[in-house]
């Protein structure tokens, strides 16, 4: 059962619409249960960022940036080279709910 997991992985093909799809669904599910449990929060890394992409990941949640400064701030700081902007959706639900989801850059 999905949210008795501790750790959930999805591995993609970077873009697919599908598969971007489904991992959103399955934001969603969990931080609906952590707002249900009035407790805890889910912890999201994307290994499109680098670990010192963090600062550029924090301005962006906070509202301290707009996506398109994420965009940019991205392609400059990092070599990954990955189309964020696919994730668009993934990201903007991350910022509307960043009481409940703390997004981490991981690799």
């Amino acid at each position: 059962k999905l949210l008795d997991k501790k750790l959930i992985y999805f591995g993609e093909t970077h873009g697919q619409k599908e598969v971007l799809d489904l991992e959103l669904l399955v934001l969603k599910i969990l931080v609906e249960q952590v707002r249900l449990n009035e407790k805890g929060y889910v912890k999201v890394f994307m290994e499109h960022f680098n670990f010192e992409q963090q600062q550029i990941i924090d301005k962006y949640i906070q509202g301290e940036i707009s996506e398109n400064e994420l965009y940019e701030s991205y392609k400059e700081t990092g070599s990954e080279g990955h189309d964020i902007q696919k994730y668009e959706g993934f990201l903007q639900f991350a910022k509307q709910h960043r009481d409940n989801v703390h997004l981490k850059g991981g690799f």
